[in-house]
């Protein structure tokens, strides 16, 4: 071995001792020493793509995977963990489409955003109970493919839910209660909570007071709207068809009503604006007016006293 083989070789090895200890700036620049020194292993081109991924994470997947792609099937010691090329690629390439997934669904909750979800998580599900390398090494976080793909499928379910709740309040209801089963199996008992509101409420049918239509879906195809309703009139009312149990203050209207008086309201309240913009205006004007006025008035008082001045001099 050269003298600069034997120094790329010790570069290498002070790296690697360097990662173990968290000290991944100075790992960092000793693998770019080595490789400067003559270094071509796939072990230092893949640990200097882990440390630069590392401060970014989960940023510049493509990148990385790039480099793992390139020296596939090799194993690395990474710290106290041994790593794999192949499999630091399958997990770039999934988390960077499964982030581009969720923005979208959160961007626009369309039938295609949530099925691209369930497609990744299909992916994330084929990798059974094997722990997720990138997340347990950047984020300190154990976590299995299988447990991941269970939040990407709530989400698409929700996702499908959302989309076709304005057409299909029933097949919104479904897709809601496939969400669901899938935060039961995550323990997330706080989207427990909302999947179970969603679904009562997508699954509710009343009558609307104004016009008598029965509709189906909560806050869709019908919303309470703030009343104030006498006991006479509470006397000859189906409660539990046409306002909320028990609660004389709110009257349930169809999309269509409530949408029509919500627009009629905005018309007149757009009026009156314009009406008060429009006094504004002139009282405005008149006000401006009398200021130039007044200003004027005090100009020849000033101009008055000033000759008045000259005078006496």
């Amino acid at each position: 071995m050269s003298r600069k083989d034997r120094k790329a070789a010790e570069k290498f090895d002070k790296g690697s001792n360097l990662i173990s200890q968290g000290k991944f700036d100075d790992a960092l620049k000793n693998l770019d020493k080595s490789i400067k020194k003559g270094n071509c292993s796939p072990d230092v081109y893949i640990l200097k793509a882990m440390l630069e991924l590392r401060p970014v994470y989960p940023g510049h997947l493509q990148a990385a995977k790039e480099v793992f792609d390139k020296y596939p099937g090799i194993d690395v010691e990474y710290g106290n963990f041994t790593v794999n090329s192949s499999k630091l690629s399958l997990e770039c390439e999934l988390l960077d489409i499964a982030l581009a997934c969720l923005v979208a669904a959160d961007k626009d909750k369309t039938v295609e955003n949530g099925q691209a979800l369930i497609q990744i998580a299909n992916r994330y599900a084929e990798i059974g109970d094997d722990n997720l390398i990138l997340e347990n090494l950047f984020k300190n976080t154990t976590v299995s493919g299988r447990n991941y793909s269970l939040t990407l499928f709530a989400r698409g379910y929700e996702t499908l839910s959302e989309a076709v709740k304005w057409d299909d309040p029933k097949k919104a209801a479904e897709y809601m209660q496939q969400a669901l089963f899938y935060n039961q199996d995550r323990e997330n008992a706080e989207d427990v909570a909302k999947n179970k509101e969603f679904i009562d409420g997508v699954s509710k049918t009343v009558h609307c007071w104004f016009c008598g239509k029965e509709v189906v879906g909560r806050n869709v195809h019908f919303v309470p709207m703030y009343s104030k309703i006498t006991e006479p009139i509470l006397s000859q009312t189906d409660l539990e068809a046409t306002i909320p149990t028990n609660d004389a203050q709110y009257v349930y209207a169809c999309r269509a009503c409530y949408s029509a008086i919500d627009f009629n309201g905005y018309k007149h309240f757009k009026k009156a604006c314009e009406y008060t913009d429009g006094k504004i205006s002139e009282l405005k004007a008149y006000t401006d007016a009398r200021c130039n006025d007044l200003q004027g008035q005090v100009n020849n008082l000033v101009d008055a006293v000033n000759s008045i001045n000259r005078r006496l001099r």
